[in-house]
């Protein structure tokens, strides 16, 4: 029963990634990273939306060595939001990990979130969030660390340990 209804809490979360989408971005029209205080920043996103969205969908967030680290269990998966922040409630860095018990498979839920995290600098923007989706749905699937540049940000997800899957995306230097 309690799995189940914490099941029913992340399906919940996952469905309304797309309200979130809307509420953590900007209504700027870059979407490539801009300078901010040394580092690389996604100029539509910023950490008070971003953390409050993750907090509306059930996970414990705090404060942990500048940035926030948002955390979530959903029976025997494990879920994990880090907000790299920059000065000005800017973001310089979004990580993700999806933590499974070893042999189960990574469930599309799992997929899902890791794809809601690595499209947030596009929301708005469906050919891009279309790609974004294609190449973390393909790279779970690999069993390797793999890297790729879209639009100005560096992505990477390493998916060779099958118990833990992580992502990152950060903005490049030119």
């Amino acid at each position: 029963m309690l799995i189940a209804a914490l099941v029913a809490g992340l399906v919940a979360f996952l469905a309304a990634g797309a309200g979130c989408f809307a509420l953590v971005s900007g209504s700027r029209n870059t979407t490539g990273p801009i300078d901010c205080g040394g580092d690389r920043c996604i100029p539509t996103l910023r950490v008070g939306p971003v953390v409050d969205a993750l907090k509306s969908q059930g996970h414990d967030c705090n404060l942990d060595g500048g940035d926030w680290v948002c955390k979530l269990s959903i029976g025997a998966v494990y879920y994990e939001a880090s907000i790299g922040a920059a000065p000005g409630d800017q973001i310089s860095e979004v990580r993700g990990t999806v933590t499974k018990p070893e042999g189960s498979p990574l469930s599309a839920r799992s997929v899902n979130y890791l794809v809601w995290l690595a499209s947030l600098p596009f929301a708005g923007d469906k050919p891009t969030t279309s790609q974004i989706r294609t190449w973390v749905s393909e790279r779970v699937k690999d069993s390797k660390d793999s890297k790729a540049k879209i639009s100005g940000y560096e992505y990477e997800l390493d998916s060779s340990n099958q118990h833990e899957i992580a992502f990152s995306v950060r903005g490049m230097r030119s």
